[in-house]
């Protein structure tokens, strides 16, 4: 019969060789590896014109006394 120290020595080395194996596998600085320009940005867009108000926003006063509080409210 095998000692259980044989086993926890085997799985430390198991381990251990999988740490290795990771850091030699696993890239450490993706950029140096592929090195890429960034595209320059796209241009803004230009207004062609001046934004005309949403016909549905603006109401008329229904009567002419309405219009008149209108103009001295807030």
């Amino acid at each position: 019969m095998v000692s259980p120290l044989f086993f926890y020595q085997l799985v430390l080395v198991a381990l251990v060789w999988l740490c290795v194996m990771l850091h030699w596998a696993w890239p450490s600085d993706p950029t140096a590896v592929c090195p890429t320009t960034p595209d320059p940005p796209c241009p803004l867009p230009k207004r062609h014109r001046e934004p005309q108000p949403f016909a549905g926003l603006t109401r008329k006063p229904p009567c002419a006394a309405c219009e008149q509080a209108h103009e001295h409210g807030p």
